[in-house]
């Protein structure tokens, strides 16, 4: 056992000396072309370069930076994007994911990031690409299929890294803190937009309140990125061991539901709805009476807000429309669209035309991605207009992969909730249990707004992708926690019976 650590420890010291000896050598060569690029080019395009520069040394030297710089970027990449044929954009996100694959790729080949066993949800994931990869061979456009194909094989690439290399739990909540902090930051433009109006025209609910749509150009995805954050600050406001730590989630909790709010998205508002369910109920268990009175204070809050009248009438509308509209939707229907109904009706439209896809070509549907290319042929009358979706993604899935793209994702579904209880059961402290819970809140309002939305929008698949990441490195944190602490035990036991 001396030997065998004496090893290791020699073989840390000559990578320590090989790792200082390559930052010698980079700084020599970096000085004078950092000089050289200061000289030649602009300020803005040197502090661009610099920038860049920058972030491929973080990336390279652990693909976890990588992955904290992806939870600033996905909901600030749209700001740039690069437009192709068939409305397809890059941005930002696309090269940094790929940067961070390569790294993580390298420290595969070297050894710096070989697991026991591949994640829990790698082959799932891989299994859903199988059969959409297949229907590509029916699309129309080959381009979008490709733009869809690229969206989960990002998610891969980010939850296997994810997975694989945050092994420390102090990274593990770093990350977490990233989350939020970016979280509020898109709260804060939100709050901009409604405060100023600043906005296009259509987004005035009621000709009176902006809708808050942050840097995602649309209200759906911009609620629906909150929803999938809040969760984890709800669970940390109850369920966290510190009052300091609770404390301030339940700030970060209540700033988050404000900005789900003020998007006036329903579908949001539904995602959100599920998540704070499921990880309400899931506490109570634990703390009935806590959780019993803070939601008789939150009902209490709500009914005195509408009898004072204190909630806009814009919010009210849309949620009163959906039982009003709900109630009588095939008059709604004959009698055509109006400014009331639209929205409603929209949906609706967009659900009949990915069922007739999806019923006209069962195996591989019309191909991944090519909703917006077949829209045109199975259109209602009077809805000549698609909106790139289904506005129900199960639906979505079906209609342009077929029932074997279909059944890959119920079946990932499944087993990213199974994999998300036994974390969560599993969790070794109080912390670990609270992150655990609100990730698992997360893939209830991803699985819940996807029963009326898209969330696979403006990168947030990538995002996704780090969540199912960071559940698998809390069951590998707290697996290894265990291993290690179960030896020791056993070994102090076999101590005092051998005395």
């Amino acid at each position: 056992m001396v030997e065998h650590w004496r090893a290791h420890s020699h073989r840390f010291q000559l990578r320590q000396r090989a790792d200082a000896r390559r930052w010698r050598l980079l700084a020599i060569a970096g000085v004078p072309a950092l000089l050289l690029a200061a000289w030649l080019l602009p300020p803005l395009w040197l502090f661009l370069g610099i920038g860049g520069v920058a972030v491929t040394a973080l990336v390279l030297a652990h693909p976890a930076f990588g992955v904290g710089i992806l939870l600033l970027t996905v909901p600030f990449g749209s700001l740039r994007t690069i437009s192709l044929p068939d409305n397809v954009d890059l941005t930002v996100n696309e090269p940094l994911v790929a940067l961070i694959g390569l790294s993580w790729l390298a420290g595969m080949v070297s050894g710096r990031w070989r697991a026991p066993a591949l994640p829990a949800l790698a082959i799932p994931i891989a299994l859903v690409l199988v059969p959409m990869s297949m229907s590509a061979i029916v699309a129309e456009s080959l381009l979008l299929s490709i733009k869809e194909l690229s969206k989960w094989s990002e998610l891969l690439v980010v939850y296997l890294v994810t997975a694989t290399t945050v092994r420390d739990r102090r990274v593990l909540f770093g990350l977490v803190g990233v989350l939020l902090l970016a979280a509020l930051a898109e709260v804060g433009i939100g709050l901009l937009q409604v405060g100023l109006r600043l906005g296009p025209p259509h987004f005035l609910a009621g000709g009176v309140l902006m809708r808050a749509h942050g840097t995602f150009a649309q209200p759906n995805p911009y609620g629906g990125y909150l929803a999938l954050v809040l969760p984890v600050a709800l669970a940390a406001a109850l369920a966290a061991p510190h009052p300091r730590l609770r404390l301030l989630a339940w700030g970060v909790t209540m700033a988050l539901a404000v900005g789900i709010l003020l998007s006036l998205s329903r579908g949001a508002w539904l995602g959100a709805l599920a998540a704070v369910s499921v990880v309400w109920l899931l506490e109570s268990q634990r703390s009935r009476l806590h959780a019993i009175a803070l939601a008789y204070v939150g009902l209490t809050a709500t009914l005195a807000a509408l009898v004072l009248g204190i909630v806009p009438e814009a919010i009210l509308a849309r949620v009163t429309d959906l039982f009003v509209f709900g109630t009588r939707l095939a008059q709604e229907l004959r009698a055509g669209p109006n400014a009331d109904n639209w929205a409603i009706l929209e949906r609706v439209s967009q659900w009949y035309a990915g069922w007739q896809m999806f019923a006209d070509n069962p195996i591989l549907g019309v191909g991944i991605g090519n909703y917006p290319k077949a829209y045109e042929t199975y259109a209602l009358p009077g809805w000549p207009t698609g909106v790139g979706h289904a506005h129900n993604y199960y639906l979505n899935l079906a209609a342009e992969g077929g029932l074997v793209t279909f059944a890959a994702f119920i079946l990932f579904l499944f087993l990213a909730w199974r994999l998300a209880a036994v974390t969560w059961r599993r969790a070794q402290d109080p912390l670990g249990r609270a992150l655990g819970l609100g990730l698992m809140g997360s893939l209830a309002a991803f699985c819940a707004q996807g029963l009326v939305d898209s969330l696979f929008v403006h990168s947030i698949g990538i995002l996704l992708g780090i969540l199912f990441g960071l559940l698998s490195a809390l069951g590998r944190a707290d697996s290894r926690a265990e291993s290690s602490i179960n030896p020791r035990e056993d070994a102090h036991s076999r101590l005092q019976g051998s005395d």
